[in-house]
Parts: C-alpha cells; structure tokens; sequence
C-alpha cells in the first residue's frame, strides 16, 4: 500500500516561491536525563520548531520544544534505550544532513514522496495524514470544492501531498490556481487570516489545530491519504529496523492512541491504516 500511495504522489516540479526563513531553537537545552548515570549510544534527531504545532515547536518559557513528534522523539528512543540528541537543522536541509552523517533520523512530518530510496529507508508509517481545505469562516459557503479554488490564492506546504496534488490539477486546467509555497505551516495561517491567501490545502493535524478559534474552517473531504515516516540513511539498517519495531510497538500496544487523544488528534480510521503491515 505505501509503495502504492508513494508512486502515486511522484509528482515532479516545484511550486511558486514562498517563505522559507526559520528561527533556530533557544540556546542551552538540554538532552534528557540517563537514568543511573549510565552512558547510552546517541540518536541524533534533525529538528526544525518552525515546523510548529502540533508537530513540533519551541516551548520558550520551558526552554524545551513540544509536540506530538517531539513526544514521540523521547517515546522511540527510551525503547531503542538511547539517548535523545536533537540537532537543530532547517526542515529543507534535513535530507542532506541525513545523508551527510550530521544526523541518524529524520521526522519533521515527512512524506516519502520523491525520497531516493539508493540514499534513504523510510520506515513504516507511524500516521497518515489527509489534506485538508481550509478556508476563513465567511467564505465556507462557496469554497468547499477544489473546482471552487479557479482564480483564487492558495496556500500549500513545500514538496507535500497537497502541494502535489495542486499543481497536477493546474496542469490539467492551465493553472487556474495561483499556488503560494511555504515550508512554515503557521506562516500560512497567518497569510489566510489576514486574507493574503484564500484557501489553504494542508495535513489534517494541522488545520484541526489552527481551525479550534472558530475563525477558519476546514470545509469539504480529506484528500489523499499519506504516510508519514521517519527516514534513516540507507546504510543504517539496524537502525531502520530498531525504529520500525518501536513505531510497530507503540501503535499495538496503545502508547501511541494516548498521545494522539492528548493531542486531539485520535482518528481510528486513519490508525488502521498506519497500523497496518505495507
């Protein structure tokens, strides 16, 4: 299924310019306490707080991040019984990071879409995400549709499902859709509230958190189920293999339904997919 789904998405080009500046993470953090003072092998984790909610993003008054990834960080780790290094590294330098050696894990809420499986193994998916149309609450009366979007300015996340799924819709219909591209998601929300963009087409997760106000509303079907997978060098093999038993673990054994339902994003049917054997 996810070769499937993969293959599905391979959609090249890029869309047009967008933002792309990230704020690095405050200074001084520190790793997580190793119980008994005992010495564990490292796993270096590429982070990126500009992600944001609910993935992943800075807690400044804690001086630590937060998010359902930085959860799920400490949750792999403690069963690879490692230790937790995250290296701050901007979410679009993250794959040559990986590939470089700088780091052993990829997450970032990313999509297999494109990876080149000489360089990379991505492990089975730990969720699956739907894109979603979201719009501001007074114009969900006549955007719900994709056809509803010919003309209109629309937001998307750099190299996602959605952005793909856009900008194969334009070439079929001579780029009715003027399409803006940012690899920051809060950007993005920032841009439709303040009617600079009129639609968004991004990760359920995502809109559910930004839409709780009332101000915007995710409107219409979820779009295009997607694996989301953390990414190893191709010649960790161990390593994928340790992760992918964990992510297998957690989503059997309930520790993965308790965060998901504390973050407000449990979704059965959407875990039986990333349940499932590929």
């Amino acid at each position: 299924m996810l070769r499937a789904i993969a293959a599905l998405l391979l959609i090249p080009g890029i869309l047009s310019a967008g933002w792309t500046l990230a704020a690095p993470p405050p200074a001084q953090f520190r790793d997580p306490p190793i119980p008994g003072g005992q010495q564990r092998q490292r796993l270096r984790v590429a982070v990126d707080p500009a992600l944001g909610p609910p993935y992943f993003y800075t807690d400044f008054r804690n001086r630590t991040y937060q998010g359902l990834e930085w959860e799920l960080m400490q949750i792999l780790t403690t069963r690879l019984n490692m230790e937790l290094h995250p290296v701050y590294i901007p979410w679009g330098d993250q794959l040559q990071a990986l590939e470089q050696g700088e780091v052993d894990l990829v997450l970032g809420a990313r999509e297999p879409t494109g990876l080149d499986q000489k360089k990379f193994r991505i492990t089975r998916p730990y969720l699956w995400s739907l894109q979603r149309l979201v719009v501001r609450q007074q114009d969900a009366t006549h955007i719900h549709h994709l056809s509803h979007l010919f003309g209109r300015r629309v937001g998307v996340v750099v190299d996602s499902a959605g952005a793909a799924l856009l900008e194969a819709f334009n070439r079929r219909r001579g780029n009715a859709i003027q399409l803006f591209a940012s690899s920051q998601a809060p950007r993005l929300f920032q841009q439709l509230r303040s009617g600079q963009l009129d639609a968004l087409l991004i990760d359920q997760a995502v809109a559910i958190l930004h839409t709780r106000d009332g101000e915007l509303q995710i409107v219409g079907q979820g779009l295009v189920p997607t694996p989301l997978v953390a990414v190893t060098r191709q010649d960790a093999e161990t390593l994928h293999t340790l992760a992918n038993r964990a992510i297998t673990e957690i989503q059997q054994d309930g520790t993965w339904q308790t965060l998901l339902e504390a973050w407000q994003l449990w979704d059965p049917e959407l875990t039986t997919l990333a349940s499932a054997k590929d």
